[in-house]
């Protein structure tokens, strides 16, 4: 896992997602209005990403953010890149 730390959704992130495996990110849910879909461009197509978890998660000077996890619908993507 990697992570970045940005002050909006917007960018682009690439995975190497292999068999049996899917893309995922996570962001805090205040970046996607706590939705149950994100739409990113997914190896240059138009896709839905699903919620399928959130959680808080409570930094070192106690600052807690609620953060929702999204997951590709198609696995084995190979190398790819999501742009939001």
């Amino acid at each position: 896992l990697s992570g970045t730390l940005k002050g909006n959704k917007s960018g682009t992130y690439t995975a190497n997602v292999g068999v049996n495996q899917y893309f995922f990110i996570a962001m805090p849910s205040t970046y996607n209005s706590n939705a149950d879909v994100l739409m990113v461009k997914l190896g240059g197509f138009d896709t839905e990403l699903s919620r399928v978890a959130s959680f808080d998660h409570e930094n070192a000077s106690g600052y807690v953010a609620n953060y929702s996890i999204y997951k590709s619908t198609n696995s084995n993507l190979g190398s790819i890149s999501a742009t939001i």
